[in-house]
């Protein structure tokens, strides 16, 4: 422990040296400036409504997302308990507070020994839940120490991380501390397997519920019906110049096959340079286009979403999609189009994915490496002949099958509470 505590330390003078000269570091310090009288503030609401206390800690936005059914479920389920949820990074905490969550909000002290003994005994919680990655072992001992119930849901694991090092020891043993570790797959569940660990169950992934919720919040966008009108539409999701230089190419080489496809891109970053990047390729290659904040004019042959947070929900408008990242860092969620019922396409770089893997297989998903296996995808998709009615019924089959997994999770941890826990005082 000696070694850890060292670096959750370092990492802390480093992120505060950086934190003049770096917007997220000095979030992440800022952030975190009034913790202790907020945690107090979060005590006393406590103690004058006598309730009880749920913490789920997340470390990003991701895992909010990854979270929110199981917290939906377990609200639902305690009416009468307070939810704290705490972040680590300040994408997460912006967009929490900002969101109807009924839950207190706040950043997660750093990992010291001191911190995390002294957050649990502030917070009392009754249970912490912990979603996908979050291993933090001070706050694991401390809420061991004190007989508190500590879970991980959709806990993912591959054979690259520190559990599975040499060095990777006292990692290994804080694993026991779960009471139980919700796990996303089959092959987390073979590793972890290999500890001897009784406290791990393979119960899926609660994305595949994240998703279904968010089909069914409806958003209105000025002009995309009439853009849409009943031709097929394209859906470029989280898109790099890379992903739209494929798509331009076969569009320029094939200009009678799909005359009559309509497209939505959504960049991966909006902001001025990326969008006048992609305002002058399409421009260059004749394709005319429209954005949404410029007003969408229903006669162009694209629309450039120049506006963030529409994507999960501009899915239902489209035939297929594509996703971006696949020749980057990894592929855009490719379960909030499934959610849909459409066939998916994206780069080779999706192994650390497993959903990509399955839509490959099941006939629904694409791997593309270049505009000829691009070209291959729009001929496949872009008419709803007998591979686009096979693909879209084994999408919604494989929907159905995933889903469903957060009820189960929330069940199970609703167990692990105690019946008749006295109200902290």
């Amino acid at each position: 422990m000696l070694f850890y505590n060292f670096g959750i330390l370092f990492y802390s003078f480093v992120i505060r040296i950086l934190s003049p000269f770096n917007s997220k570091a000095s979030k992440w310090i800022y952030g975190r400036k009034n913790v202790w009288k907020e945690a107090e503030g979060i005590s006393r609401i406590r103690i004058t409504e006598k309730k009880k206390v749920l913490w789920m800690h997340c470390a990003s936005l991701g895992e909010l997302e990854q979270g929110k059914p199981v917290l939906t479920q377990l609200q639902k389920a305690l009416p009468n308990y307070l939810f704290v949820i705490t972040f680590f990074s300040p994408s997460g905490y912006e967009i929490a507070i900002k969101e109807d969550l009924n839950a207190q909000i706040l950043y997660l002290p750093s990992d010291t020994k001191r911190n995390s003994l002294k957050f649990v005994k502030i917070i009392k919680p009754e249970i912490a839940v912990f979603v996908k990655y979050e291993f933090w072992l001070n706050y694991l001992n401390a809420l061991h120490q004190n007989n508190i119930p500590a879970v991980l849901i959709s806990g993912i694991f591959r054979k690259e991380q520190i559990f599975f090092k040499w060095y990777g020891k006292i990692f290994r043993k804080a694993l026991s501390k779960y009471k139980m570790i919700f796990l996303q797959d089959s092959i987390s569940h073979e590793l972890l397997k290999n500890f001897n660990l009784a406290n791990i169950k393979l119960s899926g992934d609660t994305r595949f519920d994240r998703v279904l919720m968010l089909k069914e919040m409806k958003i209105a966008v000025p002009g995309i019906i009439e853009f849409c009108g009943q031709l097929p539409v394209l859906i470029l999701g989280s898109s790099y110049s890379e992903d739209e230089k494929m798509l331009f190419e076969v569009l320029v080489n094939h200009p009678k096959q799909f005359q009559y496809l309509k497209m939505m891109i959504v960049p991966h970053e909006i902001n001025a340079a990326r969008l006048k990047e992609l305002s002058g390729q399409l421009a260059k290659n004749k394709i005319k286009f429209s954005t949404l904040a410029g007003g969408i004019d229903p006669n162009s042959r694209v629309v450039v979403i120049d506006a963030v947070g529409l994507l999960s929900r501009l899915y239902r408008f489209a035939q297929f999609a594509y996703l971006g990242g696949g020749f980057n860092n990894g592929i855009h969620s490719i379960l909030e189009p499934l959610a849909y019922g459409i066939p998916v396409g994206f780069g080779p770089r999706h192994n650390r994915f497993a959903e990509a893997a399955e839509a490959i297989a099941l006939g629904f998903g694409k791997e593309i490496n270049n505009s000829i296996d691009f070209h291959a995808f729009l001929s496949e998709f872009s008419e709803k002949g007998e591979a686009y009615q096979r693909a879209v019924g084994n999408i919604n089959r494989y929907i159905l099958e995933k889903s469903g997994i957060s009820q189960t999770v929330s069940h199970e941890i609703l167990k692990m509470l105690p019946e008749n826990g006295e109200i902290f005082d």
